[in-house]
């Protein structure tokens, strides 16, 4: 069987790259069990997670992360757009109106979001 160098490849490294499949899953697994951790600490009313905390628990390296989200505010950002509602109810709000990504930004970082 032949495996494209097209179809292996990163698409943002400008160079091409083998990753194997093994490693895209495990790639795939941490970048999951870091979610998991941090929604497991929203979920137990702890709404700002230290990235060494959320790395921990996921069974992974301190660096992951910064490696895997660029920082922890950014996982933060990637939380409040795609779990908000996970958010809100752990923060005990009913609220059926309310922007819920803003919300969820605000609980957890503790300021209003610029929006651009």
């Amino acid at each position: 069987m032949t495996v494209s160098h097209e179809t292996s490849a990163h698409a943002d490294c400008a160079k091409r790259r083998y990753v194997s499949l093994h490693r895209q899953r495990q790639v795939e697994r941490t970048h999951a069990a870091l979610l998991e951790a941090a929604l497991s600490f929203i979920a137990d009313g702890n709404f700002r997670p230290m990235a060494k905390e959320i790395a921990t628990k996921a069974g992974a390296g301190h660096g992951s992360v910064n490696r895997y989200f660029g920082s922890v505010e950014l996982l933060y950002r990637v939380i409040a757009r795609e779990y908000s509602v996970a958010v809100v109810v752990a923060a005990g709000i009913d609220l059926a109106s309310v922007d819920r990504a803003r919300l969820a930004w605000l609980i957890m970082v503790g300021q209003p979001r610029e929006m651009s």
